[in-house]
């Protein structure tokens, strides 16, 4: 039994070899055979970060050939909060670039909506939460809601 499975494996050595070879000499000696895949694998060749206000990027490489691509990435947007009134409006400060923006107060309040009240407020490239947390607690709830109320009434 162990003799026949002995036989058998050289026997399928054989074969496979003997294909291989044929393979490998088939056709123009020239010409290179290239696999051909039907699925990249892509993997992150380069990134560069987004800011607040400036696209990032990342180029894609396929492991198996030569095929890449690059997209774009949004920027972030800012996270502002209260820095002073001015005789312009109100100034708000990126908590992360130092950014300054001046809007005024009724800016402010249309920018408001309940749907923002006790959420964690998100960078200003996605909605206008990013623009609310006055007070930056990292929350935005009733305290900035007064505060931009008290500022239009000081306009």
């Amino acid at each position: 039994m162990k003799r026949k499975r002995i036989i058998i494996s050289a026997f399928v050595c054989a074969l496979l070899c003997a294909g291989f070879s044929i393979a490998a000499f088939a056709g123009d000696y020239d010409t290179p055979v290239v696999p051909i895949h039907t699925v990249h694998s892509y993997y992150i060749l380069e990134s560069t970060a987004p800011t607040c206000t400036e696209p990032g990027s990342k180029t894609y490489k396929c492991r198996k050939c030569t095929s890449s691509y690059t997209e774009d990435v949004q920027p972030l947007g800012h996270m502002f909060k209260f820095n002073s009134s001015t005789d312009n409006g109100v100034e708000l400060k990126c908590r992360i670039c130092n950014g300054t923006e001046i809007h005024t107060a009724s800016e402010l309040e249309e920018m408001w909506s309940i749907d923002y009240a006790n959420t964690a407020p998100s960078r200003t490239f996605t909605n206008n939460s990013g623009y609310l947390d006055l007070d930056g607690n990292g929350i935005i709830n009733a305290k900035d809601y007064a505060m931009i109320i008290s500022l239009a009434g000081n306009e």
